[in-house]
């Protein structure tokens, strides 16, 4: 832990510390379930979004190719008002997919759910091997303390890479999200 963030918590909340880390609190382990399902969510979304929009607009084509033929064939105007309708339905699906990026964000939002896992797979490491050896409670209220402001900073990272981006995409003239 960097000594600027112990700094933060004078010596008069140690008890509060050890609480917020301790099985009762459990601040630590509900900070991390709280990050990474939040990414979860939103890569899930995105998955769902991108693989969607891509559905619709490689269908749709299919189907103005394979039946437009017939459906003239039938005469009167369905022919003409289905291929007019599954035509705007895969440009729109081809700009909506463009203008939100989805598979971007999927990913995006993937890789930093893995990455909130690495972490904590290396912090409860940490705290194991720490526990083996029966070292002082307050090295592992340290470790954990640590292992929070390791997930605050990274979500702090990964908000400010989010603007930037979505400025990016502002002054490009692309929506963001």
């Amino acid at each position: 832990m960097k000594e600027s963030d112990a700094m933060c918590f004078g010596e008069s909340e140690n008890k509060r510390i050890a609480y917020l880390f301790s099985e009762e609190g459990n601040c630590v382990e509900q900070r991390y379930e709280d990050c990474q399902k939040w990414f979860v969510r939103k890569a899930c979304f995105y998955k769902a979004m991108y693989y969607l929009l891509t559905a619709v607009s490689g269908i749709c084509p299919l189907l103005i190719a394979g039946f437009g033929s017939r459906w003239t064939e039938m005469g009167g105007s369905f022919g003409q008002n289905a291929s007019v309708i599954l035509s705007t339905a895969a440009g729109v699906a081809v700009l909506l997919n463009n203008m939100t990026k989805a598979h971007e964000r999927w990913i995006t939002y993937r890789g930093a759910a893995e990455t909130l896992k690495m972490m904590r797979a290396e912090f409860l490491a940490k705290r194991h091997s720490l526990k083996l050896k029966h070292t002082d409670e307050k090295e592992v209220v340290d470790l954990e303390l640590e292992f929070l402001l390791k997930i605050e900073r990274y979500m702090g990272e990964e908000n400010e890479r989010w603007m930037d981006r979505n400025a990016g995409d502002q002054q490009n003239g692309q929506g963001g999200g």
